[in-house]
């Protein structure tokens, strides 16, 4: 039997925890959309007093917390495509668009459609005049099945 003055047994929390700084990091850049550096030379501090702070359980937590929040934030600047003028969700809502890629992944049958997944590598926007490099993935669904 544990008597109250014993510290509970926290083994387990410490992946709660970082697992739950990873997606609030996210959810802050979300919020917050600052350069992708800014996160990362925050995560260096927080790993540099987590080495500092090692001995000291509460303090460690604290500052691993920090630090995968710092990452998560980092993570999600880094793949997100706010800001890229060359990924195809850049274009959405710009009118009628062309566009070149190739088939991603196998069509999915549906009852009176199909479904493909197209990696694009370039967009017109002008009907095929010009062509300028893009990336991304798209879906388009056709009528009827291939």
């Amino acid at each position: 039997m544990r008597s109250n003055k014993e510290a509970p047994d926290l083994r387990g929390l410490a992946l709660v925890v970082v697992a739950g700084a990873w997606l609030v990091g996210i959810l802050i850049s979300w919020w917050v959309p600052l350069p992708s550096w800014v996160f990362l030379l925050g995560a260096g501090v927080a790993l540099i007093g987590v080495i500092f702070l090692w001995r000291n359980n509460w303090g460690r937590l604290i500052l691993l917390a920090a630090l995968w929040m710092l990452l998560g934030a980092w993570r999600y600047t880094t793949v997100s495509p706010i800001g890229d003028p060359q990924a195809i969700s850049a274009f959405r809502g710009s009118g009628k668009i062309e566009v070149r890629g190739t088939v991603a992944d196998e069509p999915k049958l549906q009852e009176r459609s199909t479904s493909l997944v197209i990696s694009v590598s370039a967009i017109s926007t002008d009907s095929g005049a010009t062509w300028q490099d893009a990336h991304g993935q798209m879906e388009a669904i056709t009528p009827g099945a291939l």
